[in-house]
């Protein structure tokens, strides 16, 4: 099993590092009508059946982009302290990278060159998950255990301090808390990248952080 990579924001990233996050709701495309059924029949997958939009009845099997047990690797903002602009060149053994997440409010980060988390390379990640439990359900759904579960806890946590965490990512792109989109949520949990079983099921080499 090969690791998959799953994008989190620099906030995002803190929560996981400081352990108040362990689920992520990730917006279902393409969204399905409301009679929607849940099915794990299929080798123990989680996926569901529904009739999509503007399909007539017509029965879709939808499966999420991760399964229970899957290994993802993060993809987080970042750069190697050979371009990021903090440090003179210099040669060196293999490659040190730096995250942004790190400090992010801090001077050197504001004027510093990062690199987006898309284009992040896998031998590049520091922080590995494992895929606990994979559900469907509306976001208005959230309880507020499910806000502490995202990481949502400055100054507090609320569903509204969630929604507007929410808004902030997915208004713009037409998944805003009014239009109340299906979500997959995924929990999961951190995996030491340096343990070898871990780091040969994640297909990942061991990373040497600058930071």
């Amino acid at each position: 099993m090969k690791a998959k990579p799953i994008l989190f924001s620099t906030d995002m990233v803190q929560a996981i590092l400081e352990n108040r996050k362990s689920m992520t709701r990730r917006i279902i495309k393409p969204q399905p009508a409301d009679d929607i059924s849940i099915d794990k029949s299929f080798k123990n997958h989680t996926m569901f059946r529904s009739s999509l939009k503007h399909d007539y009845g017509s029965s879709t099997v939808h499966p999420p982009k991760y399964q229970v047990g899957d290994i993802l690797y993060v993809r987080e903002t970042w750069n190697t302290t050979d371009d990021c602009g903090l440090f003179p060149p210099w040669k060196s053994t293999g490659t040190h990278y730096m995250y942004k997440a790190d400090a992010p409010d801090s001077e050197a980060a504001k004027t510093a060159k990062w690199r987006p988390s898309i284009f992040m390379p896998k031998e590049a990640a520091r922080i590995f998950l494992r895929v606990t439990d994979v559900r469907v359900e509306r976001v208005n759904n959230i309880t507020v255990p499910d806000c502490e579960a995202e990481g949502v806890t400055v100054p507090f946590c609320t569903r509204e301090n969630f929604v507007k965490l929410w808004n902030s990512i997915n208004e713009k792109r037409g998944y805003g808390w009014d239009v109340n989109p299906w979500v997959w949520i995924y929990e999961f949990e951190v995996i030491d990248p340096t343990l070898k079983a871990a780091a040969d099921r994640a297909d990942a080499p061991l990373l040497q952080s600058a930071t």
